[in-house]
């Protein structure tokens, strides 16, 4: 939620080169996470390569995904 705003206004970045690094943030952190559960063998990987491959689609084809969007008020 903050890894927009944190670079814009804490190093200076621009909206699109704000937004890039706050995907290469949240993927880095999510790496990060999945390596340490990986390790203790925390990992659901069948439940995570299903969610995966069920989010990977585009909106109008993944229902799953986007069912809690489309409900949200504008």
């Amino acid at each position: 939620m903050l890894t927009v705003p944190a670079p814009i206004y804490l190093l200076g970045f621009g909206p699109v080169a704000a937004t890039t690094a706050s995907l290469v943030i949240v993927a880095a952190t999510s790496v990060s996470s999945l390596l340490a559960h990986a390790r203790d063998g925390d990992a659901h990987w069948r439940a995570g390569l299903l969610f995966a491959a069920a989010c990977s689609q585009p909106r109008a084809s993944a229902p799953p995904c986007s069912a809690a969007a489309s409900r949200s008020p504008p």
